[in-house]
């Protein structure tokens, strides 16, 4: 199975500080290359969260 994660429930979970969520469907996560740009480019404390989710995660 494949998820395909908008940047809503990404910048969400991170803001809650519970990205390690991602992990838990047990499926490959797929980030369309314009939602990984959107999400990479905001200067918000999650960014980095977000961006080592990103390498590891998804």
């Amino acid at each position: 199975m494949i998820v395909v994660a908008d940047t809503g429930p990404v910048i969400a979970l991170a803001t809650l500080d519970r990205i390690d969520l991602l992990g838990v469907f047990g499926a490959d996560i797929l980030v369309p290359p314009r939602a990984r740009r959107e999400l990479l480019s905001k200067p918000e404390p999650e960014t980095q969260e977000i961006e080592q989710a990103l390498g590891h995660l998804i």
